[in-house]
């Protein structure tokens, strides 16, 4: 997290999504690589997309809202994190609700199985 850009980031969006900011903190911390980070671009469009092994995820927010968190689907890009996680033993579980259970189930998902 050392990108003044990345810090910009985290610090806008924990102000709108304060469980999808502490997602990707956690996910830096634990080794994820930058992809991309865009923005600000006009109308305060944000993007942040991380990699680790056959994981992606993106942050996003767009007018000042968060757009949630996004997992890559190889056949379909990006979708809902909680679309993602529906067929697993997670399904269900909210990131709102237990932010440390999907930042498992993400940690899993890197390790090899296809999200």
């Amino acid at each position: 997290m050392s990108s003044p850009g990345i810090a910009d980031f985290l610090a806008r969006l924990s102000a709108r999504d304060q469980a999808a900011a502490w997602l990707a903190g956690e996910l830096l911390e634990a080794g994820w690589s930058v992809r991309r980070l865009d923005g600000p671009l006009q109308m305060d469009v944000w993007q942040l997309l991380l990699d680790r092994g056959a994981c992606s995820v993106r942050f996003g927010m767009e007018r000042g809202r968060s757009d949630g968190v996004h997992v890559a689907d190889r056949a379909d890009g990006f979708r809902p994190l909680a679309e993602a996680m529906a067929g697993s033993a997670q399904g269900g579980t909210l990131l709102a609700e237990d932010p440390t259970a999907v930042f498992h189930w993400l940690t899993q998902q890197s390790e090899g199985a296809a999200p």
